[in-house]
């Protein structure tokens, strides 16, 4: 991580950097080799409902997993206007929309049973989670807006516990990163390179 910042910078300049780090990366042939490793890991393959995201500023494209595993139900964040985030199903991604920061969202299903709230996940659920950056101890930065936080945290409360997958490019993963009190690390990180279980967690 040569072009990166140490981690005791700010969360601020660590974005800025990675953010520009990542635009010179193939990220391609890594979203590629990444969806193949997920493809492969067992946690992935046990579960029925996979939670992720939609690809923007040059992030991992996880898309293709959904072509190749129509037989799970796929869901993706939607961030109402003036509210948290939750989850609705996401079986394409022909009729999606722009959301409440230009990140296309699936529609809402009318049917409110079909939103997934922190309170309705799963722990057999798998949530691959976006970042900027992740560390070897699973804890990630994103673009400090908060949601995936928040709701974690929900869930947490809630007593649910899905399986937290980090799925970023090994020229984005440091040794560590700073963190936050609310901050909660993934179990594993998958790269291209490898599929890293989150074993132990330092303490503060």
């Amino acid at each position: 991580m040569s072009h990166l910042p140490p981690a005791n910078f700010t969360k601020s300049a660590l974005r800025k950097q990675a953010l520009s780090q990542r635009k010179q990366l193939p990220i391609s042939e890594i979203s590629e080799a990444i969806c193949l490793r997920i493809a492969g890991f067992s946690g992935f393959k046990s579960a029925e409902r996979v939670f992720f995201y939609y690809p923007i500023k040059n992030e991992l494209d996880l898309r293709p997993l959904v072509r190749q595993h129509p037989e799970k139900e796929w869901f993706l964040p939607v961030v109402p206007p003036g509210q948290e985030m939750h989850f609705v199903p996401c079986g394409d991604f022909e009729h999606l929309q722009a959301g409440n920061y230009g990140i296309a969202e699936p529609q809402a299903p009318e049917n409110a049973e079909l939103r997934v709230h922190p309170p309705n996940v799963r722990d057999e659920d798998c949530l691959i989670l976006p970042g900027l950056l992740f560390d070897r101890q699973g804890f990630r930065l994103g673009y400090g807006k908060g949601y995936f936080d928040r709701f974690l945290e929900a869930a947490r409360q809630a007593g649910k516990q899905p399986l937290l997958v980090g799925a970023v490019p090994a020229a984005l993963l440091m040794e560590i990163l700073p963190r936050d009190s609310w901050d909660q690390p993934a179990q594993w990180i998958i790269t291209e390179q490898d599929v890293l279980s989150i074993t132990t967690i330092p303490a503060e």
